[in-house]
């Protein structure tokens, strides 16, 4: 069985854009690369429902408060080739986040340097429309560098879909917003901020696949955040933490950046950057708390981002400075993962299986 995935790439460290890697899933191998769009900065890049589209954010400098914008492609009848549609300011500045919600109506976004987070409507033919909600963040934390201002780094949705979750690494909060899936809109009026611990710098979540739990990866404090959720009032309570290393020591040299767990639930995958491994827990099925069990290196250097396959079966990580692309086969009664071949590219950021 083949598979391909698509990878964004920083092309200020010498990417060029976003590229397809086409995969061999039996054996562990990847194929071979190839540049498919030409792109400024397509740091972080998410897939419609229908699969026909792709979209990507254009991480521009925010030097002289330059916008950046967000792009829209097809991916072609294979699923192989981009073609683009439109590309649309994203109405803040450094865009590092975004989703399709589960219609396909709508694309959420969130711009890490302001204002905040933003709604677009998308078009019939998968192209970035209208603005139709924006809500600026307000506030700081105690970090000297990283937290004088607001610094939304994603924002994802509940599994009923009409709550939205923005992790803001600049408050340490955890922001809830109520979401109208018919209309794109984020109620200002459904706000509930749950703060963390200061200097912990909330980054990505995920939600557990029953949608009991949200767990979200802290930057600064190398921890992931444990949340139990409530389906029926949408609000998250309980915090727990554990080290994202599973070490509490390695925190001042060490920054999760992407979590994420396997289909059913049982485990739950780390990406540290600084201890340059994907760290695996066991996911405790009543409680929902992770347990460590292991460290298992990329290879490379950063590894900002990593996607499963859709099988199950593979993990393919994207280590930005140094490494390129690891792939990783997921031992399916352990959780486990086992080395199967690495491939160079220039400075990728965000993995997407088609």
């Amino acid at each position: 069985m083949k598979t391909h995935a698509f990878i964004g790439s920083y092309t200020r460290q010498g990417g060029e854009g976003i590229y397809r890697a086409d995969i061999d899933c039996e054996n562990g191998r990847i194929l071979r690369t190839r540049l498919v769009a030409r792109a400024e900065d397509p740091s972080f890049i998410a897939l419609h429902p229908s699969g026909c589209f792709l979209y990507a954010v254009n991480e521009v400098s925010a030097a002289g408060g330059a916008e950046g914008s967000v792009s829209a492609y097809a991916t072609g009848q294979d699923g192989g080739g981009l073609r683009l549609i439109n590309r649309a300011p994203s109405r803040g500045r450094s865009p590092a986040h975004l989703m399709v919600d589960a219609a396909g109506k709508h694309l959420l976004l969130a711009n890490y340097n302001g204002p905040g987070v933003c709604v677009f409507r998308l078009a019939s033919d998968g192209g970035v429309g209208p603005l139709v909600s924006r809500i600026n963040h307000t506030g700081s934390g105690p970090h000297p560098t990283r937290q004088r201002t607001p610094h939304p780094h994603s924002i994802i949705s509940a599994p009923a879909g009409t709550t939205a979750f923005v992790s803001d690494l600049g408050t340490d909060e955890v922001i809830r917003y109520d979401y109208n899936p018919g209309t794109g809109a984020l109620s200002e009026f459904g706000i509930r901020r749950t703060r963390i611990a200061p200097y912990s710098g909330p980054r990505h979540g995920v939600f557990h696949p029953s949608g009991r739990f949200l767990y979200v990866a802290c930057e600064l404090s190398s921890e992931i955040a444990v949340f139990d959720y409530n389906q029926e009032t949408g609000e998250i309570d309980g915090l727990r933490t554990a080290p994202a290393t599973g070490r509490r020591e390695d925190a001042t040299r060490n920054a999760p950046a992407e979590v994420k767990t396997d289909a059913a639930g049982r485990f739950l995958y780390v990406s540290n950057r600084g201890a340059d491994c994907i760290s695996l827990f066991n996911i405790n099925e009543a409680t929902g708390d992770p347990t460590f069990v292991e460290n298992v290196s990329t290879g490379g250097a950063t590894p900002r981002h990593f996607a499963l396959d859709p099988s199950g079966r593979l993990l393919l990580a994207a280590n930005q400075d140094g490494g390129g692309l690891a792939l990783f086969h997921i031992a399916p009664d352990t959780g486990r993962l086992r080395s199967a071949c690495a491939e160079p590219l220039p400075a990728p950021s965000c993995v997407r299986f088609a």
